[in-house]
């Protein structure tokens, strides 16, 4: 008969979410927590893909604040406590027409009132300081010196090793099989190990359907899409400039010590799951890349990789009480923000999950009780 261990919150899912969840949580004094993942290890699915792009404009108000706020906790918080993590201030620089760019006037004025410096340049005054641009068709940009590349993997790891000295639990392959129990929920861990918990947080990124189906929550149909990250071999010569990311075409550039990263932003609908390669991926890259960063065009790519992003209907982060399980917690559909928003999702739900004092706005925006109660996915 297998032996079951109690728990005051059982997390699903040990990517950014999770952990940055449990974290929060744990910061407010929750003793005993498991975080439970069908992977081997912390952060290997969506996490472990990311392009670790810390970029805080978004054009949606509510979300560009909890990006800042988010970024703000990494640097005060995760990489002053965890100081192997390297973290690049290379800054971000949005490209595009005038109409894209004034897409994110209300995002920049809110950014500018949390004390993040943001300048709107005109084309002449972009290439001024990034040359490497003369090429490109574009008319104005957004220059936000604060952002940068943060290591991923060696964060993930930091975060995972902080909450097990804490003595917090991981099991992993559990194969996602997380179920409503009689006082809560429970965690099948092999035929010899169950956790069980009064309290669940659904941090299962393209899984969190599934884990509310199976614990009798209300469900989203979140929607995971593939998107591929292609790395050039050593690119001569040397550039130095920072993240860029057309915001009219939907595609960025970032640099990855010698070489060069970037993606052609794709979102091809995806299951769950292992995602593979498409050979259309490096063919849209091609046609994009000609009006954009030329220069990388035909390139060696020395790694190429998928990942899945998740959304939600309305494509913001879902954050908060389920609306059918006053016991159950979402922190779900980061839609490939999670390395810059995890800090400020987690601090977010850990507030909310412990009934503490959180940002009203935020709460509302991120609310899951937005989409009523619907029928959970497949």
């Amino acid at each position: 008969m297998a032996r079951k261990k109690t728990y005051d919150i059982l997390v699903a899912g040990s990517g950014f979410a999770g952990l940055a969840t449990a974290y929060f949580l744990a910061e407010r004094g929750v003793e005993r927590i498991a975080l439970t993942d069908r992977e081997t290890g912390p952060g290997l699915a969506a996490s472990s893909r990311s392009a670790s792009m810390i970029c805080q404009l978004v054009r949606d108000t509510p979300t560009c604040r909890l990006m800042v706020r988010s970024a703000r906790l990494l640097r005060e918080k995760w990489l002053t406590r965890y100081a192997d993590v390297p973290f690049q201030p290379c800054g971000s620089l949005h490209i595009g027409l005038t109409k894209d760019i004034a897409a994110f006037d209300r995002s920049v004025e809110a950014a500018r009132a949390d004390g993040v410096a943001v300048e709107r340049l005109s084309r002449p005054q972009t290439l001024a300081r990034f040359p490497v641009l003369d090429r490109t068709a574009f008319e104005e940009a957004l220059w936000c010196p604060s952002d940068g590349i943060v290591d991923s993997s060696r964060l993930i790891r930091a975060l995972w090793q902080d909450l097990l000295k804490r003595g917090h639990r991981f099991a992993f392959s559990a194969d996602g099989m997380v179920r409503e129990a009689d006082n809560g929920f429970e965690a099948v861990i092999n035929a010899d190990s169950i956790l069980t918990a009064p309290v669940l947080v659904n941090a299962a990124g393209a899984w969190a359907d599934r884990v509310a189906r199976m614990a009798g929550a209300a469900g989203l149909a979140v929607e995971p899409a593939r998107r591929h990250v292609f790395v050039t071999a050593e690119f001569k010569p040397a550039l130095d400039f920072p993240i860029i990311w057309d915001v009219t075409n939907d595609i960025y550039v970032r640099p990855d010590g010698a070489a060069v990263m970037t993606s052609p932003c794709d979102e091809e609908p995806h299951p769950a799951g292992p995602t593979g390669i498409a050979g259309s991926a490096a063919e849209l890259l091609e046609k994009k890349l000609k009006g954009f960063f030329p220069a990388a065009l035909g390139a060696k790519h020395a790694r190429i990789w998928s990942g899945l992003r998740t959304f939600s209907k309305d494509r913001k982060f879902v954050i908060g009480k389920d609306p059918k399980r006053q016991d159950f917690f979402w922190t779900a559909c980061l839609g490939g923000y999670g390395v810059t928003a995890a800090a400020g999702c987690g601090e977010l739900a850990a507030g909310i999950v412990s009934g503490g004092a959180v940002d009203a706005e935020m709460e509302k925006a991120f609310d899951p009780g937005r989409f009523g109660l619907v029928p959970a996915g497949l």
